[in-house]
């Protein structure tokens, strides 16, 4: 293993942002966010006034952002010079970085891979919460069902966790948020995560044109949808 030991924590990359799926549930759930269909400006009221805000941007849902059909001027197909590799290496407002970004075209229409409009989402969840989000993301997910030693790669502001690939955490505990999903979001008799939330999340929404390991996958809310046969059967 390259080293790594069971108990070591490890870069969990974009596996982060279905982590964060998992919190945007919890954050409707307790109505620190309104809904999928909450417009993300809403959340930003501190950042006006918001650069390139267009008709589009202000369109622009939770639900867009879960789906990565932002409509923003954003690829990171190429990550050397693109707007992610801009974005981690600033030392200033990640969140306002990304709500000031351009867009494209109209959110919702068509699918492009955005780390920062997730990042810009669990700042959002934050916001709303008056709290830390990866404070927040232990206090209701990541404590409740046995993980402790996570780490997150912070920027800016107020140590704002990268919610679009800054988790570390231990193979064992990436493997209890792989049972919770499984479980449909209960806990040792606990629901953590709405059941509903969960099905709903992990249900094929959109068809990437980007194909995962080379063949072609849907995509829910910030979760890899891939068909595999087990026992013969196609799951």
């Amino acid at each position: 293993f390259a080293g790594w030991t069971a108990d070591s924590i490890h870069t969990e990359q974009s596996v982060t942002k279905s982590v964060t799926s998992l919190v945007t549930g919890i954050a409707i759930a307790r109505g620190d966010l309104q809904g999928v269909d909450q417009p993300l400006v809403d959340l930003f009221a501190r950042y006006a006034p918001i650069a390139n805000l267009d008709d589009r941007k202000q369109a622009l849902t939770i639900r867009d952002v879960l789906t990565m059909r932002t409509g923003m001027d954003w690829n990171e197909d190429s990550y050397v010079g693109s707007p992610l590799e801009q974005l981690n290496q600033l030392q200033t407002d990640w969140l306002r970085f990304v709500i000031d970004w351009p867009m494209r075209e109209q959110p919702g229409t068509r699918w492009q891979y955005n780390s920062g409009g997730v990042i810009a989402l669990g700042g959002a969840i934050g916001l709303a919460a008056g709290m830390n989000t990866a404070d927040y993301a232990r206090t209701y997910l990541l404590r409740p069902i046995g993980i402790t030693g996570d780490k997150w790669v912070r920027g800016f502001p107020d140590l704002l966790p990268h919610t679009g690939g800054g988790l570390y955490m231990s193979t064992r505990d990436l493997a209890r948020v792989g049972y919770l999903v499984l479980r449909r979001g209960k806990w040792n008799g606990t629901q953590i995560v709405p059941e509903a939330w969960i099905a709903e999340s992990t249900r094929p929404l959109v068809t990437p044109t980007y194909r995962l390991g080379g063949r072609t996958s849907s995509y829910g809310y910030l979760w890899w949808l891939a068909r595999s046969r087990v026992d013969g059967r196609e799951v």
